[in-house]
């Protein structure tokens, strides 16, 4: 069974002796429930003893119990006593029997067991060692009594294993951890970020020019062509469009203070009302707090003023041949804000409130008699919340429109996602002509294939009607495809569509047939070919029999410099991984050290270096920061790293005590302390494994103190000697401290 431990029993002033029969003699134990890591009780009784000689009680128990007192009430024929034991946390859950044994000399006169039930406990640990661009290393520790699996590995309690993860995300690890009646998820931060070497060569550094598209169709009903050209240089910009005889225009020009637009048509005074055929102007000075707008029938002027707490913006609209006040007013907060414009008695009103988790936001719009039939919309309000809780979505809206139309409508969404499965349903209501609509849609998506069926149901006043959809869907690297069929309570939908790219060639086309209507098929083809910064398009279906497009980007601004580099160290090896960020980009050297920016513009470039990327104890030369000018098209730089004088290693634990009973220890309190010469103190925090590491240091001799070991552990202090610019690899040693807890005598 495990240990054995003796008892002697003192009752009063005399022992217990045994001078009656064996069979005379009653002899009992009685066990309990107890939590891993706590304290049970073992209640023993006896009878038929008598004085004679002495009694001695044994005990057989596993090595997870640990046995404290025995104490004891009772005379000399009989008594009982309440032993309390100890179990360890990682004891295995279940039942466990101890053994107890009356002994005279050498002969036992009675047995008893007594049947203690250890309750499971399940708990998994897991920190990561090292993070790679495609694998993690993760160090998994069973910290309850229950076997478990982690990702198809078996830890027995208190068993710990390295495994390599697949790096399916950026930013987390997924983990899953079972056994027979338990099962959990859980997720863990990663903190390293990967980067290619090289940047991406974009298509154009900045844009074209002159962007230019055409456009020419032919249909049965006739032909219908259309241009667009816009010209882009620095702050300036021109748009022309051209359809049919129908023309229109604009030229604008922005820098960080002032807004300049004029142009023909497709303009409008304030947000609400139509756009209007005709000359205009609009835009802001003065740091873009004073806006203005004037065409042939209407102009705007208003002043903002900027606060803390939002924005203001009064002035006046002159229309219609009379003049409105105006005032646009911002409240900005933590969790919202609050947008107000009021045009003589137009009112609207816009809000938001809320978090990631739930917020609420909506509209109130009022239009008086003498803006009816100029504003886009009538008077209507909305409201409408959103919802996020774990894999959960919801979101509402509703509307209501006019004070006399009795229009409203309402519509209701609710998402749910787990791994490869999503869950959606929505449902509609018209208010006026109680039409109501019910949508059901499940997703099912593995790899590059997606399968999703949805049941749809139309219900009102005089009709009724239900239908499903089945979808599948493909995607591959350059190609895809989808099929889908739904059946409506009159007929059939059939659609096929795939598309797929090839040498500069890209061909789509999607196939349909329905029974719904008398022109069963449809049919649609486009065949694009890319040529430098040039696309043209040659499409065709069942409506427009030929369609044919060229657009094009003329005069690309280039990009002004590569910045081609390589880090590596004093003696010129290569530092692989280092990563190096430049105007908005980041980058991370390859095997040979080497990275590469493209397409910089400006005179001169600023490269930051994250120091947290470097190897242990490497500094670059120059600065963590540095500026480089550009004064080539293709330029070379070297980045140089010296080394500094440095100590790491791992401390490992000398046990003295059963696997079982060792205690642990909290590596987050556990720090290493050099003091060095005149005194000079470095310290450093041991991370999860027990590594340390501290750089910078000047060469001499140092003491070494190993701090926040509590009150299992123990350390003595050395003395180590530091190398200039040279990294002294020192492992340390812990010892547990002896914990031995006597058996009392009673």
């Amino acid at each position: 069974m495990g240990r054995v431990a003796v008892f002697i029993f003192w009752f009063f002033t005399a022992s217990v002796a045994y001078s009656q029969p064996l069979s005379e003699v009653i002899f009992t134990a009685e066990g309990c429930v107890v939590a891993p890591g706590g304290i049970g009780q073992v209640r023993l009784r006896w009878s038929g003893l008598s004085s004679r000689e002495d009694v001695r009680l044994t005990l057989d128990a596993p090595a997870p119990f640990t046995f404290l007192n025995l104490p004891s009430a009772g005379d000399q024929t009989q008594g009982e006593a309440m032993a309390l034991f100890m179990v360890h946390p990682f004891t295995a859950a279940g039942t466990h029997t101890l053994q107890f044994e009356l002994v005279q000399g050498t002969d036992p006169i009675a047995n008893a067991f007594a049947e203690v039930e250890v309750e499971p406990r399940y708990s998994v640990e897991s920190t990561i060692i090292t993070e790679g661009r495609d694998t993690i290393k993760v160090l998994h520790m069973n910290t309850g009594n229950i076997a478990v699996f982690v990702e198809g590995e078996q830890l027995i309690p208190g068993a710990a294993a390295t495994l390599n993860h697949i790096r399916e995300d950026e930013y987390a690890l997924a983990i899953t951890a079972q056994s027979q009646e338990w099962d959990t998820s859980y997720s863990i931060a990663l903190n390293e970020r990967f980067y290619p070497h090289e940047t991406a060569r974009p298509k154009a550094a900045t844009k074209s020019l002159l962007t230019i598209a055409a456009a020419r169709q032919w249909a049965q009903s006739g032909g219908f062509g259309m241009w667009n050209a816009r010209l882009h240089k620095k702050n300036w910009q021109i748009n022309l469009s051209q359809w049919n005889s129908n023309f229109r225009g604009a030229a604008s020009y922005e820098d960080g203070r002032t807004k300049f637009r004029t142009g023909n048509a497709n303009a409008r005074v304030i947000e609400q009302l139509r756009p209007k055929n005709g000359l205009y102007a609009l835009g802001s000075f003065n740091a873009k707090r004073t806006d203005f707008y004037f065409d042939r029938e209407s102009a705007l002027l208003r002043y903002r003023f900027k606060r803390d707490w939002g924005a203001i913006a009064p002035g006046g609209i002159y229309i219609d041949n009379r003049i409105f006040p105006v005032l646009k007013t911002r409240l900005e907060g933590k969790t919202g804000q609050l947008d107000w414009e009021a045009v003589g008695k137009l009112q609207d009103m816009r809000w938001e409130v809320g978090n990631r988790t739930l917020k609420t936001y909506g509209r109130a719009l009022y239009v008086p008699q003498n803006f009816q039939g100029r504003t886009i919309q009538q008077t209507s309000g909305l409201v409408g919340t959103s919802a996020i809780v774990g894999s959960v979505r919801w979101s509402h809206q509703s509307s209501i429109f006019g004070p006399h139309t009795g229009q409203h409508f309402h519509n209701a969404q609710l998402q749910w996602g787990r791994g490869r499965l999503q869950w959606n349903a929505r449902t509609q209501l018209n208010g006026k002509t109680g039409l109501a609509f019910l949508n059901l849609q499940s997703t099912y998506t593995h790899g590059a294939h997606s399968l999703s069926g949805r049941f749809q149901q139309q219900a009102g006043k005089a009709t009724h009607q239900n239908g499903w959809t089945g979808m599948y869907r493909w995607r591959g690297p350059h190609q895809t495809f989808g099929f889908s069929a739904q059946h409506l309570s009159n007929g059939w939908n059939l659609r096929a569509q795939g598309s797929a790219a090839l040498g500069g060639y890209r061909i789509s086309g999607q196939w349909a047939y329905t029974s719904l209507f008398s022109n069963q098929w449809f049919y649609q083809t486009t065949l694009s070919k890319s040529i430098n910064n040039q696309i043209i398009t040659l499409s065709s279906s069942r409506r427009i029999p030929l369609r044919i497009g060229w657009n094009a980007n003329l005069f690309p601004e280039r990009s002004h410099a590569t910045l081609k580099g390589r880090i590596e160290g004093m003696d010129g090896k290569a530092i692989q991984g280092a990563m190096i960020t430049c105007q908005g980009r980041t980058v991370q050297s390859n095997s040979e050290g080497t990275f590469t920016f493209q397409h910089l513009t400006g005179t001169e470039a600023t490269i930051e270096i994250h120091p947290e990327s470097l190897p242990f104890a490497k500094f670059p030369s120059a600065g963590y920061s540095q500026t480089i000018l550009l004064t080539k098209s293709s330029q070379n730089i070297v980045i140089q790293c010296f080394t500094t004088s440095a100590i790491q290693g791992s401390i490992d634990i000398s046990f003295l005590s059963e696997p079982a009973l060792r205690p642990s220890i909290d590596w987050n309190t556990v720090s290493i302390q050099l003091i060095g010469p005149n005194d000079s103190l470095h310290e450093c925090q041991v991370n999860a494994l027990g590594h340390y590491h501290i750089s910078n240091l000047k060469s001499g001799v140092y003491e070494l103190h190993i701090r926040g070991l509590g009150k299992y552990f123990t350390a003595l202090p050395m003395a180590i000697e530091i190398v200039e610019e040279q990294i002294l690899e020192q492992p340390l040693v812990i010892q547990e401290i002896p914990n031995q807890i006597p058996f009392q005598e009673l």
